[in-house]
């Protein structure tokens, strides 16, 4: 990167960041806080560099830092802020996933940050170089149109000034070379002598501002024409741009096409491995043994090679925009030298020809902005280059091992990307909804950069390209593409599980994040789903090589702790859950048995009471009368005849004992008593 574009300073963009994460996990607004976290940051980068050799920017910490606080496992309140204990238990997770992550990992986010940081568009390189001069050109410009000399002694200042404009302006050498500053001063001579200094006070400042940039568009303009009549010993420090400049876009288009080649023949040797281990060997066996570290190596390599083609893509389209329009350009530079050329042979006067040497100024000025465009894009291709050459060539090594070893055939490149054509069946039970794919799509615009949704989730983070032949499957407003028949009829039924899973993978393989384009959701907790806190997106296990050929655990115990046999604890957790949606949940930092109160009352004891009452009770019963007929001349064995009549109980007759009715053995022998009375026995 050119020197002048280096003023975008990386500790920027680091602050930046570092506002943006407090402002999405919702902390203090005191600008204490970010200085503390600022330096929180600055200690952990300074911790990793001297005690355990890893070099990262600032920003790669600060993402693990977004992932490791929204993480629901480590169990952190992020709605408010953080006391110390919680601070230093953040920064010991943080450190401990930066050194657990492999460094072809680490290299992966480190170029996605570098590239995000250095990549510009033209526009953008230009407006950021014409900054830079405008710095150093517009101070004395201004200058110059305020004021001007009216003595004699004060004319070299100002001419002096005039020089260091056109100096500033064309860029046509450095201002500390001596040879720079005469030859620009000779120039300026040529149009506009020291005397003529007092003309530009009767001006005013708009016409006196065109006119000295007329002055210095012409004094550009001779240079120029000098350096191509005269290039071995006139304007050392000029180039010749409109040579040099074709033969640098072309140089840079064929580094980009040599990179693209050889990245794409890794990315098909690094598929045809890693898609057959993590796609059929899981889909068989389903975890049954642990995950090598080298194949997960390879599927992060992988992730490096398609990074690297999305940005060479990039590039190079720049690039072949950049040298239609550099020809255009060079053939008309060329052109107006030719011209001035054949002027001053034909000894047109210097006054008529003055036009042509603003236009071949205006010429150059856009020679130059190509320049800058053009090393800026050749720059940041030879620091792709460097940053990922070393485990690239690493990585070829084991995938030539291993690809010899099972003897697996490695398709060409027209094999490779040959989608077959496949029909998919309608499903009344899909969500998502299919439509043709469409030449003019890019795949880089749809949800996860055109990658297969399905395959990311079932191979744990494996990435396919997506065959387009399949079409595009559009739900909520988001649109996919699938790489097999298999994932166009599982992945419309449930669009949302499969989306969910695969932003929980790319927070546990960070390096899938930017290259996924999935930023917003990885960092947004309200995104977290059961797949971050149960993990269950993925069951293989990574392991480091223990120097042995045999797994340490070949048949792993599938022991089930909640498991029982009684059938009363089963019946009792059905019950809980069936009434589970009626309970209500209560949150405490603290036992309940802090939350209660001990409280001392005094009461009295109860009244006794006594009451006296009178019962009294009447009857209306009635009156009965018996009478003995027979009793005359009665003999033993016979009975008696006896009438009963009945007549009203006088009301006012009042009892206070039960009446009872006489029986007929009473009445018999009350009538026995009477008779012996009678008879005097």
């Amino acid at each position: 990167m050119a020197s002048h574009l280096n003023s975008h300073s990386g500790a920027d963009a680091d602050l930046d960041m570092e506002e943006d994460f407090t402002d999405a996990i919702d902390l203090s607004e005191d600008n204490r806080f970010n200085e503390n976290f600022v330096n929180f940051v600055k200690t952990m980068k300074t911790f990793l560099n001297d005690h355990k050799g890893i070099d990262v920017p600032r920003e790669f910490i600060v993402n693990i830092v977004k992932l490791a606080a929204i993480d629901p496992n480590n169990k952190f309140l992020i709605k408010q802020q953080m006391v110390a204990s919680e601070m230093d238990r953040l920064r010991k997770i943080v450190i401990e996933k930066i050194v657990g992550m492999t460094e072809i990992s680490r290299n992966v986010i480190r170029i996605q940050l570098y590239y995000r940081e250095k990549y510009m568009t033209r526009d953008e390189v230009i407006s950021v170089y014409r900054e830079a001069i405008d710095e150093k050109v517009i101070p004395l410009m201004t200058e110059l149109r305020a004021s001007v000399p009216r003595h004699l002694n004060h004319y070299d200042l100002y001419y002096a000034k005039m020089v260091g404009v056109t100096i500033y302006f064309a860029n046509m050498g450095p201002d500390t070379e001596q040879s720079v500053v005469n030859e620009t001063q000779a120039a300026i001579e040529q149009v506009f002598q020291k005397d003529d200094i007092s003309l530009l006070s009767s001006m005013t400042l708009k016409d006196r501002e065109t006119e000295l940039m007329h002055i210095i568009s012409i004094a550009v303009g001779l240079r120029l024409f000098k350096k191509d009549e005269n290039s071995h010993r006139y304007g050392e420090f000029i180039e010749d741009l409109a040579k040099n400049l074709p033969v640098r876009v072309q140089n840079g288009i064929k580094q980009l096409n040599q990179m693209n080649s050889k990245n794409t023949t890794r990315l098909i040797k690094y598929t045809t491995a890693t898609q057959r281990y993590f796609l059929r060997h899981f889909a068989i066996r389903a975890g049954r043994r642990e995950l090598s570290l080298e194949m997960v190596k390879s599927r992060q390599a992988l992730t490096m090679v398609h990074q690297l083609l999305i940005y060479i893509k990039e590039l190079l389209n720049e690039l072949e925009r950049e040298k239609s329009s550099i020809d255009e350009m060079a053939t008309h530079h060329k052109e107006i030298i030719a011209e001035l050329h054949k002027d001053k042979n034909s000894g047109i006067p210097n006054s008529t020809v003055y036009p042509r040497f603003m236009e071949l100024c205006e010429s150059w000025q856009n020679l130059v902005d190509s320049n800058v465009f053009v090393t800026t894009v050749s720059k940041l291709t030879t620091e792709l280059l460097q940053m990922s050459d070393k485990d690239l060539i690493l990585m070829d090594e084991f995938m030539d091992k291993l690809l010899a070893s099972q003897k697996i055939q490695i398709p060409t490149i027209q094999e490779f990307f040959e989608f077959p054509s496949s029909r998919v069946p309608l499903d009344k039970y899909a969500v998502a909804k299919r439509m043709d794919y469409r030449p003019d799509v890019d795949p880089l615009n749809t949800n996860f950069s055109g990658f297969c949704v399905y395959s990311l989730v079932r191979g744990s983070g494996m990435l396919l390209l997506a065959n387009p032949n399949l079409g595009i499957f559009t739900w909520k407003n988001m649109n996919f593409m699938l790489a097999s028949l298999k994932a166009a009829i599982e992945f419309p039924r449930d669009p949302g599980s499969f989306v969910r899973k695969a932003v929980a993978i790319a927070r546990r393989w960070p390096e899938l994040i930017i290259l996924l384009n999935v930023e917003s959701e990885a960092y947004d907790i309200t995104s977290i789903t059961e797949a971050d806190r149960s993990r269950k997106y993925s069951n293989v296990l990574v392991s480091k090589s223990s120097g042995t050929q045999s797994e340490t655990h070949p048949v792993p115990m599938n022991l089930v702790e909640a498991y029982t046999w009684n059938e009363w604890e089963l019946r009792r957790r059905g019950i809980i859950l069936s009434k589970i949606h009626k309970c209500r949940t209560h949150g405490t930092q603290t036992h309940w048995q802090a939350l209660k109160k001990t409280a001392q009352s005094q009461t009295y004891s109860r009244k006794s009471q006594e009451a006296q009452t009178m019962r009294s009770i009447h009857t209306t019963v009635p009156r009965s009368k018996f009478y003995f007929a027979g009793l005359r001349g009665y003999h033993c064995g016979m009975s008696p005849h006896i009438v009963e009549l009945t007549s009203e109980n006088p009301e006012d007759l009042h009892c206070v004992c039960e009446t009872k009715k006489l029986e007929l053995d009473d009445l018999l022998e009350a009538g026995k008593q009477r008779k012996k009375k009678s008879i005097g026995i």
